[in-house]
C-alpha cells in the first residue's frame, strides 16, 4: 500500500485523468448528435502557435507517466494518439498504470534531475519534481485539452471540468 502522499498523488493524477476522458466523451458525444465528425477535434488547435489537442491529451498522460517512469526505473513509451479513440486508449493505459503502482513516501526525498536544453538541468527532490514540475505541467495540459475542446463549441463548463469534486457536495449545517 503506497504511503499517503504517494496515494494522494496517483490519486490527483487519475481524477483528472477521468475528467479529460470525460470531456473527450462529451466532445465525442455531443458532435455525433450535431452530425459532425468529432475526429476533426484531434487535430483542433488553441492558438496557431500551440499544438493540436492530441499533443495535449500526450503531454497531460506523459506527467503521470514520468511520475512512474522515475518511480519505478522502467521508462513506458508512449505515442501521440492519432484519434480520440486512441486518446481515451492513453488515458486509460495511463489510469492502469497509476492504480498498479505502490509507492513508499520516502521516494519523494529522493533527487530527480530534469534535463534540458543546452546541456542544462535543473535538480530537485521528489516532492518538488511533483509540485514545481508534474503538477503545473500536467495542468497546463488539461487546461489546454479544455480550452480547445470549449473553443470548438463543445458544451462543457467548469463543473465538467472539476468532476472529481462531486463526490464531496452535501448540504452545510447550519
Amino acid at each position: 500500500m503506497s504511503g499517503p502522499r504517494i496515494a494522494a498523488i496517483i490519486s490527483r493524477f487519475d481524477s483528472r485523468l477521468a475528467t479529460l476522458q470525460g470531456l473527450l466523451d462529451k466532445a465525442q458525444a455531443q458532435w455525433a448528435d450535431a452530425g459532425k465528425d468529432a475526429g476533426a477535434l484531434i487535430g483542433c488547435k488553441l492558438a496557431d502557435d500551440m499544438l493540436p489537442l492530441a499533443n495535449q491529451i500526450l503531454f497531460t498522460c506523459h506527467q503521470p507517466n514520468n511520475f512512474l517512469d522515475w518511480a519505478t526505473g522502467v521508462a513506458v513509451p508512449t505515442e501521440l494518439p492519432a484519434t480520440l479513440a486512441e486518446g481515451a486508449t492513453l488515458i486509460a493505459a495511463t489510469r492502469a498504470r497509476l492504480a498498479a503502482f505502490d509507492g513508499a513516501d520516502a521516494l519523494l526525498e529522493s533527487e530527480k534531475v530534469i534535463s534540458l536544453p543546452g546541456n542544462m538541468g535543473i535538480k530537485l527532490d521528489g516532492a518538488a519534481y511533483v509540485d514545481d514540475w508534474l503538477l503545473p505541467n500536467f495542468y497546463f495540459h488539461l487546461v489546454t485539452a479544455y480550452a480547445i475542446l470549449r473553443r470548438e463549441g463543445v458544451n462543457i463548463g467548469k463543473f465538467d471540468y472539476m468532476t472529481y469534486l462531486a463526490p464531496l457536495v452535501r448540504p452545510l449545517g447550519n
